[in-house]
């Protein structure tokens, strides 16, 4: 490696007797770094990462010498991170011009090492790939977007050959579509974006610009054998940003006007319900912005025994003329790591006029009408690029038999109505629409359906049909500013949850009419399925959400009506907005914490 360190002299010796005659056009000087020291430690620490990483690599002392050779050209924040990092690794900590520079030369330098002779050892490897990694995946051609898409001019970051993606913007239909350039077999794939609530996987992505924001990022990443690539890029598409509107989840309504239609038929034949349950329960980590419809109980449920395919015992009808506009194909979330993978349930979402939404979901399979309309890939939102038309009782799915709950979720959205949370701008960021302009279903209905489903309303805890008088219940009844009440989220956004980076990870609040806590998270630290703590009004650490203004600590047991494995929960409001919890095994005073969260309202 005498040869590296060689290189490395003979280029600062040119650089300090050519220095006077660079022109600045050359290099951008305020990037770069011309600092004689960290050349030396970028020197050294390239020779160190040759000789420990890229040892049997045939070409990797040629790229090594190569880099340092060219060590001019790089900004002094990319030396910096691969001085720190290591050089494969150091893509990963910088980007823009830092990014662009490192690609640069590495591009240069992988260009040279394979365009020299080969040698005998290197013939009879054509692979030529580094020791311990993957050999690079061909990136696909290109991908032929119809006419009416534009190309972005934002260059894509990052080194090409490893991860990348280009974007095409429709600017009549408000669509961008990105395409990765490498899809891995056997790799999770992940795409999100600030400019839209909708994320998805799969090496293509296509999305509706529907939030206000200053640009458009598009971020991927792809995760191979527990490691993970990221690249972001910037969409120039200033046009898509001034025609948002203010519609339902970034959805430009295309029927008539009408805030107050009447549901004249049942989703769920009334004699298949067992009881129903208002939108706001606590659960999963949220309040659920949607009513449960809950049929026969527990029959083919998944994970109750070996699935042996979707029941279609209960059958699914639109309440309403409605124009099916949005298809969201996922498998449950409830189960965890440890238990095999679910099938596939959808949700389902229909326009019913330019003001009213509603909701279906933990369905299927679909009817051959909604199928003719797809693909509909897994972990994404499909919005059809034509409304597709379903008449008032006409069969659209069934009840899964998917969801540990045996229920189906009927959710009713409305845009002129807007709801009080204690954190409002976060629920008027565009991104929680459906509990913001949430109603109370069973009030769409005409007065003989809606006396019949108020009269099924139950209590989620219980499980039993509540007597004497009955009342519906939304969201921000149930999040209740300066207590503990409602629904907390992660500083950063939930990243990487199963939910998406804006929903929230832990909930409570209380059953609708017996009024047990309900505490709930969106995913076990150690199973990865969600769970809930519940405390029934005769425990002796009972104490209703809505009455902690400080911290209280509850008991309960993961198996509650066996009286078995206790745990507790113990948690501190510190400000009225920040929320402190630890969660674990045994009691208040004898504990064993398994998880502690600050989260935020």
């Amino acid at each position: 490696m005498k040869l590296l360190a060689l290189t490395l002299g003979f280029l600062l010796l040119v650089a300090s007797a050519c220095g006077g005659d660079m022109k600045e056009a050359d290099t951008p000087v305020s990037n770069l770094s011309d600092d004689p020291e960290l050349d030396i430690r970028f020197s050294d620490s390239v020779t160190e990462y040759v000789e420990n990483n890229w040892a049997t690599w045939e070409r990797g002392q040629q790229v090594g010498e190569c880099l340092i050779t060219n060590s001019a050209t790089l900004t002094k924040k990319s030396k910096e991170a691969v001085i720190e990092h290591g050089i494969d690794e150091a893509f990963d900590r910088v980007s823009g011009t830092h990014s662009q520079s490192l690609s640069t030369v590495w591009d240069l330098c992988k260009t040279e090492s394979e365009t020299s002779a080969p040698s005998s050892s290197e013939s009879a490897d054509a692979t030529n790939t580094k020791p311990n990694q993957k050999t690079p995946l061909t990136p696909p051609p290109p991908s032929t977007p119809g006419s009416r898409y534009v190309p972005s001019p934002t260059p894509t970051p990052g080194p090409i050959p490893e991860l990348g993606i280009t974007c095409s913007v429709d600017q009549a239909e408000r669509e961008v579509q990105c395409q990765a350039n490498q899809d891995p077999e056997g790799g999770d794939l992940n795409w999100t974006t600030n400019a839209s609530s909708q994320h998805g996987g799969g090496s293509v992505f296509t999305f509706i610009v529907s939030e206000i924001v200053p640009e458009i990022n598009v971020k991927f990443e792809a995760c191979i054998n527990d490691s993970c690539k990221t690249v972001t890029t910037t969409i120039d598409a200033p046009e898509l940003l001034q025609s948002v509107r203010s519609d339902f989840s970034g959805k430009r309504c295309t029927t008539a006007s009408n805030p107050q239609p009447i549901f004249t038929h049942h989703v769920i034949p009334l004699e298949l319900l067992t009881f129903v349950i208002p939108p706001g329960t606590a659960a999963s980590g949220m309040l659920k912005p949607h009513a449960y419809l809950i049929g026969p109980g527990g029959e083919g449920l998944f994970g109750d025994k070996p699935w042996s395919g979707y029941p279609r015992s209960v059958p699914v009808t639109v309440p309403v003329t409605s124009w099916l506009v949005e298809v969201g194909a996922y498998r449950s979330t409830a189960y965890g790591t440890n238990a095999p993978e679910p099938p596939i349930e959808y949700m389902l979402i229909f326009e019913v006029s330019c003001e009213v939404y509603f909701k279906l979901d933990h369905t299927a399979p679909l009817v051959d009408k909604i199928e003719a309309l797809g693909p509909f890939p897994v972990g994404s939102n499909t919005q059809l690029k034509m409304p597709t038309k379903f008449e008032a009782g006409e069969l659209v799915t069934y009840s899964s038999g998917v969801n540990p709950g045996g229920n189906v979720d009927f959710g009713v959205y409305n845009t002129t109505i807007e709801r009080t949370f204690g954190n409002q701008d976060r629920y008027a960021n565009g991104h929680h629409d459906q509990s913001l302009n949430e109603d109370c279903p069973f009030d769409y209905f005409t007065p003989e359906l809606r006396e019949k489903h108020y009269a099924l309303i139950g209590d989620e805890s219980t499980r039993q049909i509540l007597v004497g008088t009955k009342r519906c219940r939304v969201s921000a009844d149930s999040d209740v500013p300066g207590t503990i009440k409602g629904a907390w989220f992660m500083p950063g956004g939930n990243i990487g949850g199963a939910w998406g980076i804006h929903e929230s990870v832990f909930s409570i609040s209380t059953s609708h009419e017996a009024h047990w806590v309900r505490a709930t998270f969106a995913e076990h630290p150690e199973t990865g399925g969600e769970f809930e703590i519940i405390v029934a009004p005769e425990d002796a650490t009972y104490i209703g959400p809505s009455k902690v203004t400080d911290e209280h600590c509850y008991e309960s047991y993961t198996k509650y009506h066996e009286k078995k494995d206790p745990v507790y929960l113990h948690v501190k409001l510190t400000t009225s907005t920040d929320l402190r919890l630890e969660h674990g095994t045994g009691s208040c005073a004898n504990r064993t914490s398994v998880e502690t969260l600050l989260l935020v309202r």
